[in-house]
């Protein structure tokens, strides 16, 4: 016993040391915002991950992704903010602020806080969820109609594939301009090799 335990312990000091991070626990009501998490949270936490890593390094490139960073991010939650605008002034114009149904099909959704990127997610994920809720409170209300609520959710689907599609364009974005330094480090070590060169002769 004694031995198989020395064994564990080198076995575990062997092992890379993994950084902790935080579990966060989240509910989703509607089987929109779930199968959105399901479909594009990887790609969107990835995307935002790594805008922060690339702001971080010293990079004559950071202001050119921060105001594509905001201007994005602005286009988008704007989208999103005129549809919730459209809804909340339906609710209030029935007063139907203090309703909310019933949803049988809410899960608790698990999200592993690996960086300060999972957070804006988050914000976002649970802002559709909202809509989504508000959209379908205003269907079973007799509100607006099967017609008005499948536009509705048409709209919605149109601000929100924006983060995806965000998140796309940034991570080729991201590549090229990686391609684009890694290129201009190799240009400056041969030119430094060069001068020792000629030092050298």
């Amino acid at each position: 016993m004694e031995n198989q335990k020395t064994e564990n312990q080198k076995t575990d000091k062997n092992q890379p040391k993994q950084k902790p991070f935080l579990t966060v626990s989240i509910e989703l009501r509607t089987e929109y915002a779930q199968d959105y998490h399901k479909r594009y949270s990887s790609q969107i936490i990835g995307a935002l991950a790594s805008i922060d890593y690339f702001m971080s390094l010293k990079s004559d490139k950071k202001n050119e992704i921060q105001e594509w960073k905001e201007r994005t991010q602005n286009i988008v939650l704007g989208n999103l903010n005129k549809t919730s605008e459209a809804l909340n002034a339906l609710i209030e114009s029935q007063q139907l602020s203090s309703m909310e149904p019933t949803f049988p099909g809410r899960k608790e959704i698990l999200i592993n806080m690996k960086n300060p990127a999972t957070r804006t997610y988050i914000e976002w994920l649970e802002k559709i969820d909202n809509l989504a809720v508000e959209i379908e409170m205003l269907w079973i209300m007799g509100v607006i109609d099967s017609n008005q609520r499948k536009k509705a959710f048409s709209q919605l689907s149109y601000a929100t594939m924006l983060f995806a599609r965000t998140a796309r364009n940034f991570i080729n974005k991201d590549r090229k301009l990686k391609n684009e330094s890694k290129t201009e480090s190799k240009t400056e070590e041969v030119a430094e090799d060069k001068k020792e060169d000629k030092k050298e002769d």
